[in-house]
């Protein structure tokens, strides 16, 4: 008995088309996604076009610190003279109550003693002017000026360039004021150069 063989197959996977025709599926009853040609996705020329947010050049973020830097220099030597006269005020009188205090104690200050009470001084207007520059970014003197004690990009003075600051200022009245002259030529003192910052209005 003969065998008959079929001259049709099955189409195999790999005999079917990779791209279909929609009309010939249409044809051959076949569901056609029509939902690429409605929504297709933007050429590749049109893509490009779209603006993107461009990062900010270094150069234009150098003229906004120079900028900040020119409003932060605009401190006036009188408002600078009538802040440390304020600063140093306070300080003398802290001087007057811890000397008054030795007297009353019944130990009334000699000239040997002079060393102990310069080093007090001392120690009271650096936590006097650090701890007010670090937490309110001015001193009671700047405050009475209207000034603000700021670095160069405008942020609030570190520790350091506090503790800079009253080093300046301890230099400008050991030198009997002389170096404040620095502000008359470019509106920077020596405490500004010192701990890199300026003085705001």
């Amino acid at each position: 008995m003969r065998r008959s063989f079929s001259t049709t197959r099955e189409p195999a996977l790999f005999d079917l088309p990779l791209v279909v025709d929609p009309e010939i599926a249409e044809e051959a009853g076949l569901e056609v996604d029509r939902t690429a040609e409605r929504d297709p996705r933007p050429p590749i020329a049109e893509a490009e076009q779209i603006d993107l947010p461009a990062a900010a050049p270094v150069a234009a973020e150098e003229d906004a610190s120079e900028g900040l830097a020119e409003r932060l220099s605009a401190g006036l030597l009188p408002q600078r003279l009538l802040a440390g006269a304020i600063d140093s005020a306070v300080c003398g009188v802290a001087l007057g109550v811890l000397v008054a205090g030795a007297s009353m104690l019944g130990a009334p200050p000699r000239a040997v003693d002079g060393p102990a009470y310069l080093l007090a001084l001392l120690l009271f207007s650096f936590f006097y002017v650090v701890f007010s520059l670090v937490f309110w970014g001015r001193t009671p003197g700047m405050l009475r000026a209207g000034l603000a004690a700021r670095s160069r990009r405008g942020r609030p003075l570190s520790p350091s360039q506090a503790a800079l600051r009253w080093l300046g200022g301890v230099a400008t009245v050991a030198l009997l004021g002389l170096p404040a002259l620095l502000a008359l030529h470019d509106r920077r003192s020596l405490a500004d150069y010192l701990s890199r910052s300026q003085l705001a209005i």
